[in-house]
């Protein structure tokens, strides 16, 4: 692995796997760069997956000059690959659909994106309007120039915000939009795993026409046994079907992709929206299972 590209605002790493496809990541609001690791780096060096990693160094949404200085200086490397698979959730998904088309990307996979962060333009979100900037952003919104024909926005719909988001960039640009219902803003999670990773990327890669069904059929399976899926659902339910949300809930204890930092993130969710005493009873189990975990409070 290598840096390709280095300025103020981002940095690209490269890291030369055997595949025969390029996958293209940006990361997201929470994993900003640090010179030493990468988006997805993980997954993709174990199973050798050829990437340019796009690491942004602050929550700026990958303003455009910015990005257009890095694509100038990795335009060789794009140019050793007929197949580009582009990846990201969140702030790296909107990226994603923004410079695929100028990338050379064939396949966009874009998890939780955002149309714009432009205050008035999402009515429905407040989350990020702080971090827009005029005099870098102007107009960000995504349009159909941006885009490739084989794009993908993977969203929950029952999140008033997010779903605004996929509308306004299918309006605007065109896309499949592949709904995972209970996934919440970390759809991109039912996918979690260097195993499930992989063999996503891998099939996306083989597909030459639109597979959002089949896309839309594969995670909505996944995400079953996605302890963030059993509780946004149990949280859905809780106020007129407490007793099965407990159930759904104590079902997350079986779950063999549950660790300890998960238990734990799901207990502060649970006390977030309003069931410590809920919280409370699922922390003792969690300690129970992960006796040496730190953080468990009741």
């Amino acid at each position: 692995m290598s840096i390709v590209f280095s300025s103020d605002a981002l940095e690209v790493h490269h890291s030369e796997g055997a595949s025969d496809y390029l996958l293209i990541t940006f990361n997201n609001f929470a994993d900003l760069a640090n010179g030493k690791t990468f988006w997805g780096q993980k997954f993709i060096q174990a199973a050798d997956i050829a990437c340019l990693s796009f690491m942004a160094k602050e929550r700026s949404w990958f303003p455009e000059e910015s990005m257009v200085e890095a694509m100038v200086a990795v335009a060789e490397i794009l140019a050793n690959y007929s197949t580009i698979i582009a990846y990201g959730n969140s702030m790296g998904a909107y990226a994603v659909l923004k410079y695929s088309a100028r990338l050379g990307v064939t396949h966009a996979l874009a998890f939780n994106p955002q149309f714009s962060i432009k205050p008035g333009v999402v009515k429905s979100d407040q989350r990020f309007i702080s971090y827009y900037q005029p005099s870098i952003h102007g107009d960000m919104e995504i349009d159909a120039g941006d885009l490739v024909p084989l794009s993908y926005v993977i969203y929950d719909p029952r999140r008033e915000d997010d779903n605004e988001h996929a509308e306004l960039i299918a309006q605007h640009a065109g896309v499949s939009l592949v709904p995972v219902r209970f996934s919440d803003h970390v759809s991109v999670w039912v996918i979690g795993g260097t195993e499930r990773a992989a063999s996503l990327i891998n099939w996306i890669a083989t597909t030459d026409a639109d597979v959002s069904f089949e896309l839309y059929k594969k995670l909505n399976v996944w995400k079953k046994d996605l302890p963030h899926y059993r509780l946004y659902l149990a949280l859905a339910l809780f106020k007129c079907h407490r007793r099965w949300s407990l159930a759904i809930l104590e079902s997350i204890m079986t779950l063999p992709t549950l660790n300890a930092a998960l238990g734990l993130n799901i207990c502060r969710l649970l006390t977030r929206n309003g069931y410590s005493d809920v919280a409370d009873g699922l922390a003792l189990k969690m300690m129970e299972k992960f006796p040496h975990a730190e953080g468990f409070m009741v």
